[in-house]
């Protein structure tokens, strides 16, 4: 909130230094206040991607500590949500994890990773494993293609 009220203040006198003959030395007053509001968006930004990151974080921990099985959903571009938070993306039987994530919370992401897609792989597996032949594929560089 201080953020906010700050930035507030700062384009008022980023208003008043724009009109002619309201301050002495216009050109100076228009870029201290354009630097300082600068500055202050970039903190306010800053502040707002912290709460998402945090909010995303404690959620999947509050929900990992409950025992309670985590639910993953995995659109058609392989997006990966964890209640309703995206954590990454599913290749084949790959996971690849958000790569926004911080360090502390790339381990709450893969805990939840694992706990919830384990029913998504099991699927998966039993599909690939009950595929006809003519499904399989197999690369110049000996990869197995499946699909």
């Amino acid at each position: 909130k201080k953020k906010k009220k700050r930035l507030a203040y700062i384009r008022t006198w980023t208003y008043v230094a724009q009109r002619e003959n309201w301050v002495d030395d216009e050109s100076h007053w228009r870029g201290e206040t354009r630097a300082v509001e600068d500055r202050l968006s970039d903190a306010l930004h800053g502040a707002l991607t912290q709460r998402f990151v945090d909010r995303r974080t404690s959620v999947l921990l509050r929900r990992l500590k409950q025992k309670e099985g985590l639910v993953a959903d995995v659109n058609d571009k392989g997006e990966v949500t964890v209640e309703g938070e995206f954590i990454g993306r599913l290749e084949g039987f790959q996971f690849i994890q958000d790569k926004s994530a911080t360090p502390d919370e790339a381990k709450t992401l893969a805990q939840a990773a694992l706990a919830a897609l384990a029913p998504e792989f099991s699927l998966r597996a039993d599909r690939f494993y009950n595929a006809p032949d003519t499904e399989m594929d197999f690369t110049d560089q000996g990869g197995l293609m499946w699909g």
